[in-house]
């Protein structure tokens, strides 16, 4: 089996992907980590990538996001609109590429923040899944929101387990006053693809938040891989 987990190189998305590739390795699963072109600067400058690659069965590929040899200089609704126009080719490319060198991708799994990557399998008829990297009362709560329940971001909001929340205890993405325009229309579209996957991947286990889990268990198939913390962290006093 080969797997392909498709993420942003961005400040909280890499760990818990890195964790998680590494648990699906250790089963002796193959692994491929894709990123984007500006992510491959950040990963191979500080080693990363060398230091994953060491274990074996971890590969890093990268995809193109049209900033191929430098940081983009631009706003964040302007880079992933660019990402996901030039991304969409790239990958399959990339896809496709791999399985002429007898590297063939028989799974992809992808971030909440590229849900175009689904459009994308589905194209090449390969299953696809969700890594959720944040928590389910999070994914519970974006739902409320984007997913049609027809909250509307009304406050105050109720979620399962939790006093009632108010304006200053949301996500500031999520509010009116968010400057960052594209994140609604990435998570909305998120939700609207979850027909066309196999399931969602949850960052969480049943003990730490069991009522959220069960909200999203009525929602859509999930499977619970977390906590994806790395292990030094877990061992700090």
């Amino acid at each position: 089996m080969h797997i392909m987990l498709v993420f942003l190189s961005a400040q909280g998305h890499l760990n818990p992907v890195l964790q998680f590739a590494g648990h699906l390795a250790s089963r002796g699963i193959t692994i491929t980590l894709a990123t984007t072109t500006t992510g491959r600067e950040r990963i191979l400058k500080g080693g990363m990538g060398a230091a994953v690659e060491a274990e074996g069965t971890i590969k890093f590929e990268f995809f193109s996001d049209g900033w191929d040899s430098r940081v983009p200089n631009v706003n964040l609704d302007d880079y992933m609109d660019k990402l996901e126009m030039l991304g969409r080719e790239s990958l399959a490319s990339l896809v496709e590429e791999l399985a002429a060198n007898g590297r063939q991708v028989t799974y992809i799994v992808t971030s909440p923040f590229t849900p175009w990557v689904v459009d994308v399998a589905k194209k090449l008829e390969i299953p696809c899944s969700v890594l959720w990297i944040q928590s389910s009362l999070v994914y519970s709560y974006y739902y409320r929101v984007f997913g049609g329940s027809g909250s509307n971001g009304e406050v105050p909001i109720n979620l399962p387990g939790l006093p009632e929340l108010n304006l200053e205890d949301l996500p500031s993405l999520s509010l009116p006053s968010n400057p960052y325009k594209t994140f609604p229309r990435i998570i909305t579209q998120l939700y609207a693809r979850l027909g066309d996957v196999r399931m969602v991947l949850g960052n969480s286990f049943d003990n730490l938040e069991p009522e959220e889990i069960r909200f999203v268990e009525g929602l859509h198939p999930i499977r619970l891989v977390g906590s994806l913390v790395p292990q030094v962290l877990l061992e700090r006093p």
